[in-house]
């Protein structure tokens, strides 16, 4: 009589590949992937766009120079000379007039670049071998 029998150990599992799928979706899966990578480089150079936004805005007369950035917070105030001659609640009309209207054109910008990406990052034509190279 013989000893006891150890089954066999099954054959090594082939890990998939993109190559494996084509022919099943008929789909270049590295094209598709290259697009992905594309469209992630978009979205953080957006990011970096949006982050990056600085609006610098000065009263009409001069008086009162604001910062903000791409949602309306305060960076920096400047006041001059010219509101020696003003009572506090026109310094501060003068102020919170400026700060808005430095936010509305902050706001304009980032709604620009949203939009932007908004129009460009379902059309693959915007995601070229030309634009995106190295991609």
């Amino acid at each position: 009589m013989t000893g006891p029998q150890t089954p066999a150990a099954p054959p090594p599992r082939k890990l998939a590949t993109p190559e494996d799928f084509m022919p099943q979706f008929g789909v270049d899966v590295n094209e598709v992937i290259r697009l992905a990578k594309a469209r992630l480089e978009k979205m953080y150079a957006t990011e970096h766009a949006l982050k990056n936004i600085h609006v610098r805005h000065t009263s009409e007369d001069e008086a009162c120079t604001v910062e903000v950035d791409g949602m309306g917070k305060l960076l920096s105030l400047s006041l001059n000379h010219k509101i020696s001659n003003m009572s506090g609640p026109e310094v501060g009309e003068l102020v919170s007039k400026t700060c808005a209207d430095a936010a509305r054109s902050a706001l304009i910008k980032f709604n620009e670049i949203v939009d932007e990406f908004n129009d460009t990052i379902h059309d693959d034509t915007n995601f070229s071998r030309e634009r995106y190279p190295d991609v």
